[in-house]
């Protein structure tokens, strides 16, 4: 069997260190000059590169899938696996094998980094579907036999109530402070009126703005979400700011912050963060789009079009997820009067 290639420090003529190199297959790779990075590095390489064998290391199997990862998911979904794989490798001895993986092994790490009763349920179990999924996909690709930790207990997700009805709406638009710019202000009101994710109007450029037909013509893969090309019709209000935002931003993303940088994640987080402070109830950029959803159930829009205009394949997350119809009580007594309503006519 031939030798495990190893990391080697290369130094400059002044014996400073130049970096850590590694060859494989007579090609050599800079690792970077930061220690644990690099065998870092150095391990998803030789995970690469490495025949794993019938009961191989679970680094190796982490790697391997995070390599696969980083070539075919948006690159969010990338960091999001990769921040939660390598801290639960972190947790495990180096040699551990697939055979000795057990779910405890995740169990107790997520103990620790997501304690449960300091944890919200939602953070814990998107945690621990993450330190799974690389097994599963080693099961797809036919590197191990079966998956050590599947069916493993997790908690059940919490569902907030995440439901804004219009008078928060406009208590949400008053609590924006002149200080944070028209432009957060200009993005809440897109999100309410158009129901799309937000990651999509972060991104959206004047290019995919059809102005003839009032909507976003989203080509496939313009988002982690969006698999197949879709178009995001736009109400008055939506169609006017984004005609706003795309005669002065006319590259790049159209809607800006106040210093007129797009928006991003963390931003937007922080600001309804600090939002949330001033307000009595729960909200976030999302709340906006599930508000959306709930309210064209209620007025009368078909399910199968809602889904289209939201972007979702079929109904099943509608039905699931988003429909919050059963908790307005005078809605459902209404549709309750409708649907017997013929029922009425002939008593006497």
């Amino acid at each position: 069997m031939p030798r495990q290639p190893k990391p080697w420090p290369r130094r400059n003529p002044d014996g400073t260190l130049r970096g850590y190199y590694v060859t494989i297959d007579g090609k050599q790779h800079n690792l970077g000059k930061k220690q644990q990075e690099a065998f870092r590095k150095y391990h998803r390489l030789i995970a690469k590169y490495e025949e794993l064998g019938d009961n191989p290391e679970v680094r190796k199997i982490v790697f391997r899938f995070l390599e696969w990862s980083e070539a075919n998911h948006a690159d969010g979904t990338h960091r999001f696996y990769k921040l939660y794989c390598e801290s639960f490798l972190q947790s495990l001895r180096s040699e551990l094998r697939i055979a000795d993986l057990k779910p405890d092994h995740v169990t107790r790490w997520a103990d620790r980094r997501h304690p449960p009763k300091a944890s919200n349920n939602n953070t814990r179990l998107n945690a621990m579907r993450a330190v799974v999924r690389p097994f599963g996909y080693a099961v797809k690709q036919h590197i191990i036999g079966a998956n050590p930790v599947a069916g493993m207990e997790k908690p059940h997700p919490t569902r907030r109530d995440t439901y804004i009805d219009a008078k928060q709406y406009q208590e949400i638009l008053g609590a924006i402070r002149k200080g944070d710019g028209a432009g957060f202000r200009d993005f809440v009101e897109v999100l309410r009126h158009t129901g799309c994710r937000p990651e999509e109007a972060r991104k959206i450029t004047a290019k995919e703005f059809d102005r003839e037909n009032h909507r976003w013509e989203l080509p496939a893969k313009f988002t982690a979400k969006v698999k197949e090309a879709r178009s995001i019709p736009l109400d008055d209000r939506a169609y006017e700011l984004c005609c706003k935002w795309a005669d002065r931003n006319t590259s790049g993303p159209i809607f800006r912050n106040r210093n007129g940088d797009p928006w991003k994640k963390k931003s937007l987080v922080d600001r309804c963060r600090r939002l949330r402070e001033r307000l009595k109830f729960y909200f976030t950029p999302y709340t906006l789009r599930h508000s959306f959803i709930t309210d064209a159930l209620e007025q009368g829009v078909d399910p199968i079009t809602v889904a289209k205009m939201v972007g979702h394949r079929n109904l099943d997350m509608i039905n699931r997820v988003y429909s919050h119809i059963e908790q307005r009580s005078e809605h459902m007594q209404k549709s309750a009067n409708r649907a017997t309503r013929h029922l009425q006519s002939g008593l006497g």
